[in-house]
């Protein structure tokens, strides 16, 4: 029997490991322009484990429905879009 609890104790580091893996690989990435394609970018990185804040000028856009948070803000204000990312403290931004 003692070879189930060593093998038991590798499985716990390796599940260990894995969710530190996952845990450090997730990035918050902000999106700005939530139409179709980026509804579609949205589901892709979030399927990858992704935290996504779409923004965009109007609301309910439809990147806005599957992300994690939405902003809307014209997007034409400079000093608006600064302070969203200062908000977010996201290190990606798409457009």
């Amino acid at each position: 029997m003692e070879w189930v609890e060593k093998l038991r104790s590798k499985l716990n580091q390796k599940k260990d490991s894995q969710s530190i893996k996952q845990h450090t690989m997730r990035k918050k990435i902000m999106l700005l322009g939530s139409g179709e394609l980026g509804k579609e970018f949205v589901i892709a990185c979030q399927r990858l484990g992704q935290y996504i804040i779409a923004v965009d000028s109007y609301e309910n856009a439809p990147a806005m429905q599957v992300a994690n948070e939405y902003e809307v803000i014209s997007m034409l204000d400079g000093s608006a879009l600064d302070a969203i990312v200062a908000k977010a403290q996201t290190r990606y931004h798409c457009s």
